[in-house]
């Protein structure tokens, strides 16, 4: 990838499957990411849900396209095909995403053109006890604080 000169257009992919109860908060926490509006997608990949899904999801300006395979993986492949976005970010139905997510992601890939990748820790969202989030974070996060690959190396 070249050196980004202006801040590049995001397809955020979501793949989901019978979340009626959490879809709503995942894609209102992108609604209020610090990113420029006309500048993200937000496509929910639905595996053949049997609530209100896909019907939430549009009606919060998402983009819903169906997943036969019904599992997550394909899921991600199905928006990836259909995505239209200079840069990809996946996240789940479960997840609420800090609202400087893709701008501090976007800057890893100003600085360095090699970058293709970058990730970060992923804490419980609803952990009733400070220890329990704790020790998530303290086993997560020599893994995923931030992953950097560089491509052929």
């Amino acid at each position: 990838m070249e050196k980004l000169t202006s801040l590049p257009f995001i397809s955020i992919i979501i793949p989901a499957k019978n979340e009626e109860k959490l879809i709503r908060s995942c894609i209102t926490s992108l609604h209020a990411l610090d990113y420029p509006k006309e500048k993200l997608e937000i496509i929910v990949v639905d595996g053949l849900s049997t609530d209100q899904t896909d019907i939430v999801a549009r009606e919060l300006g998402a983009t819903v396209i169906s997943n036969v395979k019904q599992i997550v993986s394909p899921g991600r492949n199905i928006g990836f095909e259909n995505a239209k976005g200079e840069l990809i970010a996946f996240t789940d139905a479960d997840c609420i995403v800090d609202k400087n997510w893709l701008a501090s992601s976007v800057k890893y890939f100003e600085q360095d053109e090699t970058v293709a990748c970058v990730g970060g820790p992923n804490p419980p969202r609803k952990a009733k006890v400070i220890l329990a989030k704790r020790l998530v974070l303290f086993l997560i996060n020599p893994f995923l604080r931030l992953v950097l690959f560089t491509p052929g190396k």
